[in-house]
């Protein structure tokens, strides 16, 4: 999967999760989540990576 496609795959989700490509890295800022939001977050990372 390129980070184009995880972006899209991410921005997509049920729970959006906004990232960036940078250095043809996929960038999440966690200083953008809530604790609250923290735990969705990673559930929806992984299941984008299907882990």
């Amino acid at each position: 999967m390129t980070p184009e496609e995880m972006e899209r795959c991410l921005r997509h989700a049920d729970l959006p999760v906004i990232v960036r490509v940078q250095y043809n890295a996929v960038v999440l800022s966690l200083r953008t989540l809530g604790d609250d939001e923290l735990q969705d977050a990673s559930r929806i990372v992984r299941e984008a990576l299907g882990v």
